[in-house]
């Protein structure tokens, strides 16, 4: 019963280990993958970041970007765009066009303040505290 007990505890030791998290770590932007490094260099220059962490996420890397402008961005290891966020206002190019096509049409004030790509939707905030849902092909689905 105790060598039960004994292989019990050292399998869960194990197994916390392996699902442990380290957290975020800093990284240097010529350490992250060349794809991420090519994506960012489309709307921005090395010169902006202040600051980049990287954290591994449900088995994928994220890369999180500090803009000197306060812009936050948050990249897959394949440079796919998951979060970008700045309460100035957020680089519309960032956001799919379809979106900010419909935000600028319904809102016509409004200042997209943050935008957030999940699996199945989209959403983007806009300077009036407002959430618009979207799905994952930018068809507007509600307000939150």
């Amino acid at each position: 019963m105790k060598k039960i007990t004994l292989i019990a505890l050292l399998m869960s030791v194990c197994v916390l280990g392996v699902f442990a998290k380290k957290g975020k770590q800093p990284i240097a932007f010529d350490k992250i993958p060349e794809v991420v490094q090519t994506e960012y260099q489309q709307f921005f220059t090395a010169e902006q970041v202040q600051f980049i962490t990287v954290e591994k996420v449900f088995g994928h890397m994220e890369y999180a970007f500090l803009l000197t402008d306060g812009t936050k961005l948050v990249f897959d290891e394949r440079a796919g765009l998951h979060k970008a966020e700045n309460k100035n206002g957020v680089l519309e190019t960032l956001v799919p066009t379809k979106i900010v096509e419909y935000v600028h049409a319904t809102f016509p004030n409004a200042i997209i303040t943050g935008y957030k790509f999940e699996q199945m939707k989209q959403e983007v905030e806009i300077n009036n505290d407002m959430e618009l849902i979207f799905d994952k092909r930018g068809h507007f689905i509600r307000i939150d």
